[in-house]
């Protein structure tokens, strides 16, 4: 059993480092965002910037 924990460990830290690209998966959607004053604004990521528009709830 001692030697089982130790590859499921290894099994899950390889599942969660997979090849999956987080760049494109921000830039597949704006993201809304409301900061702890009550604005909100929209993001938008693109290949080298994001920007972010002021918006209302």
């Amino acid at each position: 059993m001692k030697k089982f924990i130790p590859l499921l460990l290894l099994f899950a830290m390889l599942a969660g480092c997979g090849s999956k690209n987080i760049a494109n998966d921000l830039q597949a959607e704006k993201w809304n965002v409301v900061a702890t004053n009550g604005e909100s604004y929209t993001g938008e990521f693109r290949q080298d910037t994001v920007s972010f528009k002021m918006g209302f709830v």
